[in-house]
């Protein structure tokens, strides 16, 4: 069903600091570091915070080719509007972290998806790795086994701007390249 692309972990889907042959095993919560592998960041509040995200779909992305960024096609445009809940941060809850056994707040939603990117994993997300301002990462498990996540990066030098990378992963470290999406998400301001 899904293209192979074997992807470096900790840049897409390390959640929590569980490496993939570790995440396999059952694991005490206090054998795995919390933040091992994710980006460390001031334990601080964090406000709720509302993303308007477009991002491109890239039509021929080849693992087995070096590709430049001038190399890549891109094709449809779509665009959601992304909320992250109010919170301590970091944290990194749910499915594949060190807290699998705690839902993520339903506050981290995706408030809009007018294109329907994200129609076959629904509003809410089953997992929720939130390093404000640095870096977030949530998903949902889709069709029993696969899973649909968005990354979201700083842009050094360019502030209320963040890198957003959709796709679908049939594991921990096979990511869909038929469908990759990248763009950007503006953070809007705090009302």
């Amino acid at each position: 069903m899904f293209a192979s692309f074997r992807i470096a972990l900790p840049t897409l889907l390390l959640l929590g600091g569980i490496a993939p042959a570790v995440a396999a095993q059952e694991l005490n919560k206090e054998d795995v570091p919390f933040n091992e592998g994710a980006p460390q960041v001031p334990d601080q509040d964090a406000p709720e915070r509302t993303l308007l995200c477009t991002v491109h779909h890239a039509t021929n992305i080849d693992p087995a080719k070096a590709q430049a960024e001038s190399d890549i096609i891109y094709g449809q445009t779509s665009q959601f509007t992304l909320v992250l809940g109010a919170g301590h941060v970091p944290k990194a809850v749910g499915v594949g972290t060190a807290e699998p056994g705690t839902a993520p707040d339903p506050s981290y939603k995706i408030a809009s998806d007018p294109q329907k990117l994200f129609a076959m994993a629904g509003p809410t997300f089953d997992r929720v790795a939130d390093y404000w301002p640095r870096h977030v990462e949530v998903g949902k498990t889709i069709m029993g086994k696969a899973f649909s996540f968005i990354l979201l990066d700083e842009l050094p030098g360019t502030p209320g701007t963040m890198s957003a990378f959709v796709s679908r992963a049939a594991d921990a470290v096979t990511v869909d390249v038929s469908w990759i999406h990248r763009g950007t998400c503006a953070i809007q301001p705090s009302s």
